[in-house]
């Protein structure tokens, strides 16, 4: 097998480019995107300009503290039965206009064309009984769509926050990554064999790494510049820090029984996280390797692709990857192996889990469906984020000059 090498380069921090011709599977935006056709009318603007949900056919309900105007509009309820016609049908006034409110309502009550009718403040919906108001958790209702990162709810209203590391930006909605562009070349670690006809690298340094042979699992920890490794036919985790610039230490991070398929870093403990053996098993070790722990055991036929999100304290992986099953699971528990659940049954050939939005996604790879697929770690919401032009390295899907070739790791900042 071909050496791996250690490629030191300053990525660009320009924008990828996009394809200019979008599949049947994707929808063309206006501004030159392509996003998975599944996007198409959520309620979320997946292009830069929006125009994935114009003109779809079911627009969103009328709030509470709304009126539905007969013309698929909503009227503040303040407007109703105020003697001017405000929907353009002037489905807002007339009728019952003229009786009095006598209800019982929580919050306010307005007269309609119907009757009188209790609504509710922005921020709440109106309950089964129709006179109280229950307030709406916009952060588990909305995901992403509420906050990029951190969503907290509050009576009436919800507030976004940061990770240490992202300033909240004036929207209120999006966090964006403080600090400076790199001023100097920043490692970058390049599987040959995966990357052989590649073209278009950026100037870059080449290392090559002597002591490690084919690798079979990676993870890396930015702030110390180290990637904990394994090989094939090893019988253990190796650790390559760089210390200077251009000079690397190597040492055993923990020994190992049988191969290792994938690993996962704690970035908040430094616990290393890995899958191996025979038959496969979920294992933990302290930093240093030592108190070896098997978190789990049953049922692991096939596992891979293991991701961490340590502040949800929350792992996922893969079961039956590359089995002659007609699907695999994407699965998910604790970190400490409790909890353990299936998050998505219909996987058909899964290549990479990484955690995104803070922790609030899952996104995989799938070479079945030549695609970029995301769900949560509770099991819901999984749509098809990247259509048939994603690059996956074999073969199996149309080429993007957007993404690199490999994708048997998938990773996000």
């Amino acid at each position: 097998p071909l050496t791996p090498v250690l490629h030191l380069s300053c990525p660009p921090l320009d924008l990828p480019t996009v394809p200019k011709e979008c599949s049947p599977a994707e929808f063309p935006c206006r501004s030159g995107q392509c996003v998975a056709l599944a996007l198409r009318c959520d309620g979320d603007h997946d292009c830069r300009d929006g125009s994935d949900e114009e003109g779809c056919c079911q627009p969103a309900p009328c709030q509470s503290h709304e009126y539905p105007c007969g013309l698929r509009a909503c009227l503040n309820a303040s407007l109703v039965c105020d003697g001017q016609q405000d929907c353009a049908d002037g489905s807002d006034e007339g009728g019952n206009c003229s009786v009095p409110c006598q209800l019982s309502c929580t919050h306010l009550c307005y007269p309609s064309p119907q009757g009188p009718r209790c609504w509710c403040d922005p921020g709440y919906r109106l309950a089964e009984d129709d006179l109280s108001c229950v307030d709406i958790d916009e952060c588990a209702e909305r995901g992403e769509r509420a906050c990029s990162q951190t969503c907290l709810n509050a009576p009436g209203s919800y507030s976004c926050g940061c990770l240490p590391g992202y300033l909240l930006e004036p929207d209120g909605r999006v966090c964006k990554l403080t600090g400076k562009p790199c001023d100097r070349p920043e490692p970058m670690l390049l599987d040959l064999p995966a990357m052989a006809g590649s073209q278009g690298l950026p100037p870059h340094q080449a290392l090559p790494l002597a002591k490690v042979g084919r690798l079979t699992a990676i993870d890396y920890a930015v702030k110390d510049k180290s990637l904990y490794f394994a090989e094939v036919g090893g019988d253990s985790i190796g650790l390559l820090r760089l210390k200077d610039w251009g000079r690397l230490s190597w040492k055993q991070a923990v020994a190992v029984e049988g191969t290792v398929t994938s690993l996962a870093l704690d970035w908040l403990s430094g616990n290393l996280y890995w899958i191996g053996g025979q038959p496969p098993s979920i294992r933990v070790a302290a930093p240093g390797g030592q108190w070896a722990l098997v978190l789990l055991s049953e049922g692991l036929q096939g596992a891979a692709w293991l991701a961490l999100c340590p502040h949800a304290s929350t792992m996922c992986f893969v079961t039956a990857a590359g089995s002659h099953r007609s699907s695999a699971a994407v699965e998910c528990a604790a970190m400490d192996g409790t909890g353990r659940r299936v998050v998505w049954r219909r996987a058909r050939a899964p290549t990479g889990l990484a955690f995104g939005g803070a922790g609030t996604r899952l996104y995989w790879a799938d070479r079945g469906e030549c695609g970029l697929s995301q769900g949560t770690a509770g099991g819901v919401a999984v749509v098809q984020v990247l259509g048939s032009w994603l690059r996956t390295g074999w073969g199996a899907c149309p080429v993007s000059p957007s993404l690199g070739r490999g994708g048997s790791h998938l990773g996000f900042c």
